[in-house]
């Protein structure tokens, strides 16, 4: 097991946290979608609605639930693998600590 510095766990807090934000918005812009087309009449008061319960009850608390199992490293290799960390943002030590999680979670 790879061991990190203090250091390194406030940063992989920090871009966990950051992996959540850019998910959310991610999952926010979709719910979005169904406001403009309620706006522009292409959706009923009822179908908003139902879109509304459906981010809530399932989208909005597996995210939730993703966010609270995994430990904050598989959080941030979740992150680079989906897009919402970029490489460029995680020092050079730390993504080489986090590689052997990397190549295991892409079995």
């Amino acid at each position: 097991m790879v061991e990190f510095t203090k250091r390194e766990r406030q940063e992989l807090r920090r871009l966990a946290g950051a992996a959540y934000e850019a998910e959310a918005r991610t999952l926010l812009k979709q719910l979005d979608g169904s406001f403009q087309e309620w706006r522009s009449k292409r959706l009923t008061n009822s179908e908003l609605l139902e879109a509304i319960q459906d981010f809530h009850q399932h989208v909005s608390r597996d995210l939730w639930s993703v966010y609270r199992t995994l430990a904050d490293r598989e959080l941030v290799v979740r992150g680079l693998a989906r897009g919402f960390v970029a490489e460029a943002d995680v020092q050079a030590a730390l993504l080489a600590k986090l590689q052997p999680l990397t190549k295991l979670l892409s079995r």
